[in-house]
Parts: structure tokens; sequence; C-alpha cells
């Protein structure tokens, strides 16, 4: 069976670990990708590097993942002299990869909460950076060493729930994933809860005994209502309400 993954957002290398990670939390492993290089006029230096670029970046995880690039298009001269302006470099994907039919599926209550993976102070070009310019250092590639270990679990029905963390960090992925859940964590709460470093996952397991073998922290329950998170003295609640009115903002835009 086919799986498809399709990915728009940061260009080079972490588009397409992302779009893998994706199919990781379908328990299905890539087979092919296809791309859309939509871009302003090549005859602009810097465009023609940031063309470059993604290319060059593209190719080479794609060729880390064993994932070949069979197809795509190229979208050039977006932009408008007569109102001075251009798009900004937008390189998308699309991964299709091979696995069992599988939903998607929320933690449940009761269920343990884990975070797999090292959490860094990446906060550069994040979610939280872009609404507060706070800056900071930008993710590094991520290790794809995880993706099979995910995949396999996943297959093996061994998570109730897992996804991946990319924009807005482990509280995007809590909101998504577990949006009634009792949770704590260590260490500085804008770091924990907002740092966008790459090759991390959230999983819900029934039982601790599921992430033997996995760089996993135990960081909370499903279950209650609302999101409690705890980080040392802060302490933020979010209720049912205002996490379905976060998670359904790009609706509500698209709206008449």
């Amino acid at each position: 069976d086919l799986v498809r993954s399709r990915g728009l957002g940061d260009v080079y290398k972490r588009q397409v670990y992302e779009n893998a990670a994706n199919l990781a939390c379908v328990g299905a492993e890539p087979l092919c990708i296809v791309n859309c290089l939509n871009f302003a006029s090549p005859l602009h230096p810097e465009v023609f590097h940031d063309m470059e670029q993604a290319v060059l970046g593209l190719g080479d995880m794609a060729r880390t993942l064993d994932t070949p690039v069979v197809g795509g298009n190229v979208s050039l001269y977006n932009e408008s002299d007569e109102y001075g302006t251009e798009i900004k470099p937008t390189p998308s994907i699309g991964m299709a990869g091979k696995g069992p039919v599988r939903r998607w599926t929320k933690a449940a209550a009761g269920d343990i909460l884990a975070l797999v993976g090292e959490t860094g102070e990446h906060l550069g070009g994040s979610v939280l950076d872009a609404v507060t310019g706070c800056g900071g250092a930008a993710p590094a590639i991520a290790d794809p060493s995880l993706l099979p270990l995910i995949r396999e679990r996943v297959a093996a029905d061994r998570f109730s729930g897992v996804t991946d963390l990319s924009k807005g960090g482990l509280l995007v992925a809590l909101a998504k994933l577990a949006p009634n859940a009792e949770v704590r964590l260590s260490g500085d709460p804008v770091t924990a809860l907002f740092s966008e470093t790459y090759g991390r996952f959230l999983v819900a397991v029934k039982n601790e005994a599921d992430l033997a073998g996995l760089p996993a922290t135990v960081i909370g329950t499903a279950g209650g209502e609302g999101l409690r998170i705890a980080v040392g003295d802060e302490k933020v609640v979010l209720s049912p309400e205002e996490i379905e009115f976060s998670l359904s903002s790009i609706t509500r835009l698209m709206r008449y």
C-alpha cells in the first residue's frame, strides 16, 4: 500500500527528513520523492544561489535516506517588476512510502507519554522566533538513525500514538497527540516547549517497557481535561477550547 506525505517548510535537508519522519509515524518506509521548486528570477544572483542550495540539500538527504527523486517541476520568474515583489524560495516535496494501511491516532487516557531524542537550544527560525524575534541557533540536520526504530515499533503496534516534532516544537506536538494530558518537563521552559530540534518524536505507550532501546524520557500521562504542563516552578494550562481554536487557525483563515 502506498502512503503519501507532503511537506512545505524548511528548505534543503530538513524538509526531506521531516517527510521521512512523517512516514515513520505511520510505519511506512520511504520509496521516492517528487518535488516542485518555486523561485523568483534565477537572473538574480541571490535567487540562483538559493536554487543551487535547495537542489544540493534535497539531493544530499535523498541520498542519505536512499530515496530517489523520480519527478517534479520547476516554477521560476515568480515576481512582479511593476510592484517590485517576488516570492520567497519555496521548494516543496512529496514523499511516497510503503507500509500497511494505518490510521493515525491520538493518545488515549492512561497512556504514558515519552519524548524520544535529545532537545537542543534551537529557536532560530522557529515559530517562536517568527512571532517574538527571539533569535537563536537554527536546528542541526537530524540523525536519520531513529527513523527505522520508530517505523518498526509503529508497524509492530508498540505505540498507541506517535508524532514527530517540527514546527512549534513539543508544545504543538502535545496539542496534536495528547491535548488532554498532565506533563512535567525540566530545564528552561522556553527551550523545553518551543525548541525545534529535529530528530525527535513524541510517543504514547501503554507500557513503559515498549520504550526499551529508544533514547526516550517519560514526560507525562494522557488523560484529564486540557493540557497541563509544569516546567520547574512554571505552569501552563491550555483548555480544550483554546487548543481547538489554535489548531483550526488555517481553516478559519480559508473560510470566506
